[in-house]
């Protein structure tokens, strides 16, 4: 009664290992045609010259900001633990 099975714990079909094979295949395809298409466009696009009607506006008519950093104390920290 101790007979050998074997395909026994054979779980794919006969065709899975060309189903497989395919499936591998145009993933590789895939993948070769993407990086060709990659390869073909440039690096990076020129970048389209400025018209006379969208030039920017000249920095004079910017505003002026006012930056806190030059109100900013320089000297050394205190060691207190006061609340700020």
């Amino acid at each position: 009664m101790n007979h050998r099975n074997p395909t026994r714990g054979r779980r794919s079909s006969p065709g899975g290992g060309w189903l497989v094979a395919v499936l591998a295949l145009i993933v590789v395809v895939a993948a070769g045609y993407f990086l060709v298409q990659r390869a073909r466009q440039p690096a990076h696009a020129p970048a389209a010259a400025p018209t006379a009607t969208t030039a920017p506006a000249p920095a004079s008519t910017a505003p002026v900001v006012d930056h806190p950093i030059g109100k900013a104390e320089t000297g050394p920290a205190s060691a207190s633990t006061a609340p700020l």
